[in-house]
């Protein structure tokens, strides 16, 4: 395959100094923690072996530097540095000396897989209970739980405490964390890429991910390079440059007549409803309307809409012809728009958008006032000629 150089180079990437500060901080607090743990139980009653101590070490650099793995979780940590343990005694009660360290680490490794608890320093627990028999025999079944599980506890709460005090979230879960996203951009979901939880999951397994990604956080960052991939294909493209200029639109005071005649002469599904002074008020909807008309007897009858007995007696019966009502009289026809955008909004801000909502076209404001208008058709045809 050949010689590689870089291979055997760094890979992890270089931290913000804020960032390393605060891991270095955080551990040197948690490992503070549990050492005055230590010392208070070998003032008691407890013969701590104090080999034991050190695998915290590593669940310290899971719990500060990289809390967001799935291995530096609380369930890993207490749970895998306990089931190694106990794993541990029970290789001292029935195994050789000379077949214990090799009989631990591995047994540890598959107890923490099937209890899925996969934590590092768990095989380092086992190993050191082993090395450490007489002490760790001495200490009897009590090992596991006190003080091996009570110190990762410990550690796994300082580093909570830590973590929220400091602005970053622990525990880590994808399905309980809340975002630091907005609230109307919302969380990428699997759906959105067309993937299910379980597709991702495979996705995980068959690049040996899965402890070090959860699936969630994996949509999210699919999502992330799909949207990042778009915007650098569009290059930079300006709502004002994809939009229709001087879009067919209607005002407050137009009658519901004059609003029916040009959605007859124009093939659109909504208009724009623009105030006395041309700032968007609404939006109004073919369908809407035309169910209106249909339904309403307090109308003529169009020559588009199909003749009933109620439409005939109501254009015949003296006393019942009305003029027809303009739109600011029927606010239930007008409706907010779900979206809008200024003309500087970058194309690629509207793609999660419009997947998110059921709008056929985003009206395009520049200081309140409608300019133009992007469709749907306008964002496919641009990304089909994209290069």
């Amino acid at each position: 395959m050949g010689w590689k150089p870089r291979a055997w180079g760094p890979v992890v990437p270089r931290p913000a100094p804020a960032d390393m500060w605060r891991v270095v901080m955080g551990a040197t607090v948690g490992m503070g923690l549990a050492t005055a743990m230590v010392w208070v139980a070998h003032t008691g009653t407890w013969d701590l072996p104090l080999r034991l101590f050190a695998p915290l070490g590593a669940t310290a650099v899971l719990l500060f530097a990289v809390p967001t793995s799935p291995l530096a979780q609380p369930w890993s940590c207490v749970a895998g540095n306990t089931v190694s343990a106990l794993w541990a005694l029970f290789v001292l009660q029935w195994s050789p000396p000379e077949l214990a360290p090799a009989l631990a680490v591995g047994g540890a490794i598959g107890c923490m897989l099937l209890t899925r608890s996969l934590h590092p320093p768990g095989g380092a627990m086992a190993l050191l209970t082993v090395l450490n028999a007489k002490a760790s025999l001495a200490t009897g079944w009590m090992l596991p739980l006190v003080p091996v599980g009570a110190m990762t506890l410990g550690l796994v709460l300082a580093a909570t405490a830590f973590h929220r005090a400091t602005g970053r979230r622990y525990p880590h879960h994808a399905d309980a964390a809340p975002r630091t996203v907005p609230t109307d951009a919302g969380r990428r979901p699997a759906s959105r890429l067309g993937l299910s939880h379980a597709d991702l999951e495979a996705l995980l397994l068959r690049f040996g991910q899965e402890n070090n990604l959860e699936a969630d956080d994996l949509a999210e960052l699919l999502a992330a390079a799909e949207e990042t991939a778009i915007e650098q294909r569009l290059q930079g493209v300006r709502c004002a440059q994809l939009m229709t200029r001087k879009p067919v639109s209607c005002l407050l005071n137009d009658d519901v007549q004059a609003v029916a005649a040009l959605f007859r002469a124009h093939p659109v599904k909504s208009l724009p409803v623009l105030d006395a002074s041309g700032g968007l008020a609404g939006t109004v909807s073919r369908a809407e309307l035309f169910e209106w008309l249909w339904i309403s007897p307090l109308r003529p009858v169009e020559p588009a809409m199909k003749p009933s007995l109620l439409n005939w007696l109501g254009q015949r019966l003296p006393g019942k012809a009305r003029a027809a009502p303009r739109l600011s009289e029927l606010p239930q026809l007008v409706h907010a728009p779900e979206l809008s955008v200024d003309e500087e909004t970058p194309v690629g801000q509207l793609l999660d958008a419009l997947a998110r909502h059921s709008v056929t076209a985003i009206p395009v404001l520049h200081e309140g006032r409608l300019t133009g208008l992007i469709t749907r058709t306008d964002l496919m045809r641009l990304l089909l000629n994209a290069r």
